[in-house]
């Protein structure tokens, strides 16, 4: 099951062009991947292309525009895929429910910006990510903590 978890940097209000922040991912084991100040639309960018292509059974190298390191995603059986950044990995079960559940977090983490995605070109594709396929999934509820600004987490 994939937690993904952030927090935007948002002392002088929510910022469009760069949203900065922190982002931690798990899938309920003792292992995580875990970025602080670092640029949360970028991430979700390459979140999204390494999910899909892992869908379609392809190995990816996925370049974060402002890190000096990319994410790699490795297939995994027929529906797993291994996500390596640095020195963390991170392994998925399920990739559907996996594009699912960073399906609903990119809405909430573009509701914070109201009209104003139009600023960056990676909020406007990520909202097209967004919107695809945008079938509900019951049972994953957003869950909020107050140091950290949304969770979504399997029920």
């Amino acid at each position: 099951m994939l937690k993904i978890t952030w927090k935007l940097d948002n002392e002088d209000g929510s910022d469009p062009v760069d949203p900065t922040g922190e982002l931690y991912l798990s899938a309920g084991g003792p292992d995580f991947i875990f970025e602080e100040y670092t640029y949360l639309d970028s991430w979700f960018d390459a979140l999204t292309d390494g999910f899909l292509s892992a869908r379609d059974g392809v190995t990816g190298i996925m370049e974060i525009l402002e890190e000096p390191d990319p994410l790699k995603f490795e297939p995994l059986g027929r529906k797993g895929v291994r996500i390596a950044y640095k020195d963390q990995n991170l392994e998925i079960r399920d990739t559907d429910h996996a594009i699912l559940i960073l399906r609903e977090s990119v809405r909430a983490f573009l509701s914070e910006f109201g009209g104003e995605i139009l600023k960056n070109k990676l909020l406007i594709k990520l909202k097209d990510f967004s919107e695809k396929e945008s079938r509900s999934v019951s049972n994953i509820e957003p869950e909020k903590r107050p140091d950290m600004k949304s969770e979504l987490r399997v029920a």
